[in-house]
Formats: structure tokens, sequence, C-alpha cells
């Protein structure tokens, strides 16, 4: 079983966009994955009406040092 924990951020260091910032932990509480989600709002780049939620993604690197 994974584990999601979500934090909402003003503004993500990388992109300069804010999102949601979504950790992914396995059963052993380590880390296994890390993203934060930015929305694309309707007239905005690669925005697709046929979707229903539109998102693009931007992988955390260096999660365990």
């Amino acid at each position: 079983m994974v584990r999601i924990k979500c934090v909402k951020l003003d503004k993500y260091p990388i992109c300069g966009d804010k999102g949601s910032c979504q950790v992914f932990v396995n059963k052993q509480l380590r880390i296994k994955y890390g993203r934060v989600r930015h929305i694309i709002h309707k007239g905005e780049n690669g925005y697709n009406p046929n979707l229903k939620y539109n998102f693009h993604y931007c992988k955390i690197e260096d999660l365990h040092n």
C-alpha cells in the first residue's frame, strides 16, 4: 500500500508556478516518488478540452540523500 501526502505550494522553486506537492510513501515510510501537480486552466497552453482534469507535473529529484 502506498500513501500519498499532499501540500499546497504558492510557488514551486524550480518552475515558479503554484501547485500541489505530492509525495508517495511506501509501507516502510520511505519516500518512493515526489511530484508537483500544476493545474492547466481553460485557454492556457496545453489545455485539452477532452480531459476531465488538466494537469502537468514536475518531478521532484533527489528525495533521499
